[in-house]
């Protein structure tokens, strides 16, 4: 099944399951334009032929319209991010629409991070800023009851940008988890 998430600019983005395959997820979105006659001006659509092209990225494509997405979820104006340094201090970090208080996170210039949640078991977490993406990259100690016996090395990464008071929201390639920091020092 196929939903629609309609725009007040008049883009209308098309999400689906998750397929087994790329061909399944093709062959349904095929199936569904064609028998919906639906305008491609209409519509976001990855072509066929930008499906595992190495130099096609997806989630570059994408942005515009999450970022859209994610402004008008919030209600709010958003303006690009261009400066690292603006996330340089302590932030109070609220994600939105849940059901706890806000943490405190310290974004340190030497590109540490800190917060409460973190243990001393290990390296700090490290994060970069690059292209309105925030890459925070983190320690993961052995866990040989996973069956995973060696240390190693993950990352999360979300898209930026500033709110006109200046906030920073935070947000997952298609915009379903969305954090506010607000500045504190």
């Amino acid at each position: 099944m196929w939903n629609a998430i309609h725009l007040s600019s008049g883009t209308t983005v098309w999400t689906g399951p998750i397929r087994t395959s790329i061909e399944d997820a093709t062959a349904d979105a095929d199936t569904y334009l064609e028998n919906n006659k639906v305008e491609e001006n209409e519509v976001f659509v990855v072509p066929a032929s930008d499906i595992g092209n190495p130099s096609f990225d997806f989630l570059a494509s994408f942005a515009p319209i999450s970022r859209d997405l994610v402004a008008e979820n919030l209600g709010i104006e958003l303006v690009e991010l261009t400066d690292s340094t603006r996330f340089v201090g302590t932030w109070s970090q609220l994600t939105h629409r849940a059901k706890h208080e806000p943490t405190l996170v310290t974004f340190n210039e030497d590109g540490t991070i800190d917060r409460p949640s973190h243990t001393d078991d290990g390296p700090p977490v490290k994060w970069t800023y690059k292209n309105e993406v925030l890459i925070e990259t983190f320690w993961v100690p052995p866990m040989p009851e996973y069956g995973i016996t060696e240390e190693s090395w993950d990352s999360l990464d979300c898209r930026c940008a500033l709110t006109t008071d200046g906030r920073i929201v935070l947000w997952n390639s298609d915009g379903s988890v969305i954090k506010i920091l607000t500045r504190q020092t």
